[in-house]
């Protein structure tokens, strides 16, 4: 059992046993952060994932969108992000434009620590969404955008997915979701928080 955790542990301790700088064990869990530059009329996103440990407890920032006619998403539970633009370098251009737009936040590239596997959401099947992961030490100042009607942040420990019948555009689903307080994470905002808690369930 422990055998399988050695080196996990011995990876994360730097020179005679002081643990390394955190940004860098969470990069060691992480996939390098990869910006892509989108083919002509190729569908495609970026979201980005924020964490903090201020306060000794890890966060992650999620908003809330506003409700708005003919959006598929109205509504949900999210991390901050959107489509690419054509104006855009990459998909990380995409993701960190996104935040200043909707949370407020400039981020600068180098706290991206990594990124999390491409996705779809299941609704959008055409569309790929990049996932990148940025750290920060100290917990930032948010300033909700048009189309974000809340922003908050949600501690990893203890997260637990459950089953709960939500509205969508299919009418009333039963499925795995995380829950927050009165907020309810499900769909592929669910599917990524949880691939980010497996793989950073050593420092959990």
């Amino acid at each position: 059992m422990w055998g399988s955790n050695i080196g996990v542990f011995e990876v994360f301790l730097g020179v005679e046993g002081v643990p390394r700088d955190l940004m860098e064990r969470i990069k060691l869990l992480l996939d390098p952060p990869q910006p892509i530059v989108p083919k002509i009329k190729e569908p495609w996103a970026a979201v980005t994932i924020i964490l903090t440990d201020a306060e000794g407890l890890f966060k992650v920032l999620m908003i809330k969108r506003r409700a708005r006619q003919g959006d598929p998403w109205s509504g949900h539970v999210a991390f901050p992000g959107g489509f690419y633009l054509s104006s855009d370098v990459d998909t990380l251009t995409t993701a960190l434009r996104e935040v200043a737009e909707e949370v407020g936040i400039n981020i600068e590239p180098e706290s991206v620590v990594g990124m999390l596997n491409v996705a779809s959401p299941v609704n959008r099947p055409e569309v790929k969404v990049a996932p990148y992961v940025a750290y920060l030490e100290k917990e930032p100042l948010t300033k909700p955008g048009i189309e974000v009607e809340e922003v908050f942040w949600a501690p990893l420990k203890g997260l637990r997915r459950e089953k709960v019948k939500v509205d969508s555009v299919y009418g009333v689903l039963e499925v795995e979701a995380f829950k927050h307080g009165s907020h309810i994470i499900w769909g592929l905002t669910a599917r990524l928080l949880n691939e980010l808690l497996n793989k950073l369930a050593p420092l959990l």
